[in-house]
């Protein structure tokens, strides 16, 4: 499997495990807070790597806090933004450096086009804290 092929597997877990927690959410009637703020931030994170790797503005704070009902909304947008965006990327655009700013708009150097399985991992891990999903 090459790695846009891989990605998009990837990805496709991450808006079926968002949709999952989602549901969750639903039947429990009124979500932890705690559990919805995380949620929030899953998704203004995709956003974020999305905004760096695109240089579009990025419509929604990493930390922001949101609704039930936004936090549908955003899943459906950031499964859209990144089905699309995976669905036209070249293997070759994929070893490709970018530029990119923090979130105080520093410059911070090069990271890799996407980040890497590993990356994904290590920044938010659905299990790290079962209280809150």
């Amino acid at each position: 499997m090459n790695t846009a092929d891989h990605l998009r597997r990837l990805f496709a877990y991450d808006e079926w495990a968002n949709r999952e927690v989602l549901r969750s959410f639903q039947k429990a009637g009124t979500p932890p807070h705690p559990a919805l703020k995380r949620l929030a931030h899953i998704l203004g994170a995709a956003y974020l790597w999305y905004s760096r790797i695109t240089g579009e503005p990025c419509p929604l704070a990493v930390w922001r806090d949101l609704t039930l009902s936004e936090c549908e909304e955003y899943t459906d947008r950031v499964g859209a933004i990144w089905r699309k965006y995976l669905s036209s990327i070249s293997e070759q655009q994929l070893s490709e450096p970018v530029s990119y700013k923090n979130s105080k708009g520093e410059p911070c150097g090069y990271a890799r086009r996407l980040p890497s399985r590993a990356d994904c991992r290590s920044h938010a891990r659905r299990g790290s804290n079962p209280r809150l999903y």
